[in-house]
């Protein structure tokens, strides 16, 4: 029943979560069944066959305020932040596996991006995200010169 350690048998433990899963479960769809279902069909619809004139002038008063909240919601966060990228910026071809890309867009493996430090590897995603159109990146840390043009780290091994 309980191994070495003090912790229960992995099939134990299996069959303990699927006896909890089964009986959430079905409580939830208990309750899904019975009273909610109840309350959209008797409760919400009883009103909105009662007075339907109240009912459209609520749906059309609610629909416009989700338009002007989205509307001012995009205003002040600025809906022209993420552009999609030209069509003369498209035509660029894009390097096939194991070529290397043009010198001026940025591309950086996977040992590069985790030898960076935690400056440089945000300034090259704000530079990936460049690349690919997004014109207004925010950084958290200290702005530093572009990992493009910042010679590589070396380090000594004795030192």
């Amino acid at each position: 029943m309980f191994d070495e350690d003090g912790s229960l048998d992995p099939l134990l433990k299996f069959l303990l979560y699927i006896i909890l899963a089964l009986a959430i479960g079905k409580m939830i769809w208990e309750w899904l069944t019975d009273d909610v279902s109840r309350w959209i069909t008797v409760d919400l619809w009883g009103m909105v066959s009662d007075h339907p004139w109240w009912t459209g002038c609520i749906a059309v008063g609610v629909l416009a305020t989700l338009a002007l909240l989205a509307k001012l919601l995009s205003f002040l966060l600025g809906a022209d932040a993420y552009t999609y990228i030209s069509d003369d910026e498209h035509d660029a071809p894009i390097p096939a596996f194991g070529e290397t890309a043009d010198l001026d867009m940025p591309t950086f493996k996977m040992k590069e991006l985790g030898a960076m430090s935690a400056t440089g590897f945000e300034q090259a995603c704000a530079d990936l995200l460049a690349r690919d159109g997004f014109r207004s990146t925010r950084r958290v840390g200290v702005p530093a010169t572009s990992v493009l043009t910042s010679p590589p780290a070396t380090t000594t091994a004795g030192s």
